[in-house]
């Protein structure tokens, strides 16, 4: 037993001194860090910048699109689009839900706002399927009659 600890408190101190010696080794390099450190720091500093940026015209943008549904029947619409349209249609309402979102909540980040949308269109879908809405023709019925007048162009 007392050679077990033995070893172990030799490779205990081995380890130390290992990791001693490449802090010291670290140390003595350390003027190349810095600059590196330094040029993180600026690439940081211009990551935020440029996301702070993107936020600012996010923002701008929502505040050009004419909303002209609430945002209860825009999720639905968004919903009927998702399951009876292309993609394509499905995006452009989407889009618009995503910044009549935008402008409700102006300080969610433009990830959780894209969480919040889907959310709440697959909520908006599962209340539709509910409603009996449950096949590609219902949902395109439903799109026909409540949605297509107000289609994001």
């Amino acid at each position: 037993m007392k050679k077990f600890f033995k070893w172990v408190l030799i490779l205990f101190i081995g380890f130390f001194l290992l990791g001693v010696v490449l802090n010291l080794v670290g140390v003595k390099g350390s003027d190349n860090n810095t600059s590196e450190v330094g040029n993180s720091s600026e690439k940081e500093n211009l990551s935020i910048d440029s996301t702070q940026t993107q936020q600012n015209e996010i923002k701008t943008e929502s505040h050009k699109i004419d909303f002209k549904l609430d945002s209860v029947e825009l999720a639905k619409c968004t919903a009927a689009a998702m399951k009876s349209q292309k993609i394509d249609v499905f995006s452009k309402w989407y889009d618009v839900l995503k910044a009549k979102y935008g402008q409700i909540y102006p300080n969610k980040s433009p990830k959780e706002l894209d969480d919040y949308a889907l959310e709440r269109v697959l909520d908006k879908r599962r209340y539709l399927e509910s409603k009996g809405y449950d096949s590609k023709p219902a949902f395109n019925k439903y799109y026909q009659m409540n949605c297509a007048e107000f289609e994001p162009k």
